[in-house]
């Protein structure tokens, strides 16, 4: 399934398919560059606002219960389920 990925800050859009497995992939192919460090979700240094859509994360260990409630995601563990637009 292909999902729409809106970077508001950038003002770019990209298509998610199967060959990318988080946000700041597609962004790298895409000619953007997204903050991340561990690449697994555990650092929590490289968070972004979740505008609208929903993503899923195998592992959130990098984000505060205040972060989730401000909506915010850690790309680099996110897969998008939906179109989604994010911060970065």
């Amino acid at each position: 399934m292909t999902v729409k990925v809106d970077f508001k800050k950038s003002n770019k859009t990209a298509d998610r398919d199967e060959r990318f497995l988080n946000i700041p992939e597609l962004a790298e192919d895409k000619g953007l560059e997204i903050e991340n460090d561990c690449r697994q979700g555990i650092c929590g240094n490289f968070k972004t606002m979740l505008l609208s859509g929903r993503v899923e994360m195998d592992v959130a260990d990098g984000l505060s219960r205040e972060d989730i409630e401000r909506n915010m995601i850690l790309p680099c563990a996110a897969l998008p389920t939906t179109d989604v637009t994010v911060e970065a």
